[in-house]
């Protein structure tokens, strides 16, 4: 009988397993939202990872093609394909062996399912404004005289500030615009706004090769501070 009482005394009471376990309620309370951050923050490091390997695919393709830039067909063959679901095997950074992987142009949290969910990034069609038209507001469809007619080439060369010039970025999929425009081709065009997934910023590739984030919201074709490319 004594040892029993003496294993009892030994052992928690109620109060104090109460307090364990309040105790441990309050560290995850407190350790959840820094993991959460710090998974965010892997996810973000790692698009602009992908972002810089398209950059540098794309550097490697002017190299190849005489110094012209594959436009918004590096993605996909936009003179026989549109759409979200068309499939990146057709773009010429994969036609021409320079991206292996398909899912380098899918953004880690890009939450979208199914055929959809080809690519992430689209090209910034101020990419495509003719040298001379940088400055217009609001360039005028494909084909016409601002704008470099399909496949709409650029040479490299044109550009005066490539580390200023958004390459590709990763375009609306939420509806967080007022038009509610979602990633439906490979043109960053009139409408389209950067998204706010990754902690209410957005991932964008330079034409020097370099990644960096900038707001959401963003309607790149007409926003001269980031849009634009000279």
């Amino acid at each position: 009988m004594g040892r029993t009482r003496r294993r009892i005394a030994a052992g928690f009471t109620l109060v104090e397993l109460l307090v364990v376990i309040g105790i441990i309620a309050v560290l995850i309370s407190i350790l959840m939202p820094a993991l959460a951050r710090a998974r965010n923050q892997a996810m973000r490091i790692n698009c602009q990872s992908q972002l810089r390997q398209l950059g540098n695919a794309t550097m490697m393709y002017v190299i190849q093609n005489k110094g012209w830039l594959p436009g918004p067909s590096s993605i996909y063959d936009v003179m026989k394909f549109s759409g979200a679901s068309a499939s990146v095997e057709s773009g010429l950074l994969w036609q021409s062996n320079l991206i292996t992987d398909k899912r380098v142009w899918i953004c880690p949290v890009d939450q979208r399912n199914g055929t959809d969910l080809q690519y992430s990034y689209t090209y910034n069609c101020r990419m495509i404004v003719k040298p001379g038209f940088e400055d217009f507001f609001n360039p005028s469809n494909p084909g016409t005289p601002d704008v470099i007619p399909a496949p709409h080439f650029r040479r490299i060369t044109s550009f005066k500030s490539p580390s200023d010039c958004i390459l590709f970025a990763e375009e609306n999929i939420t509806n967080n615009n007022l038009q509610g425009w979602r990633i439906n081709d490979a043109f960053y065009v009139y409408y389209d706004t950067t998204d706010n997934r990754h902690m209410g910023k957005s991932e964008v590739g330079y034409l020097d090769g370099h990644a960096g984030d900038i707001p959401p919201r963003i309607q790149l074709y007409t926003s001269k501070e980031w849009g634009w490319c000279h």
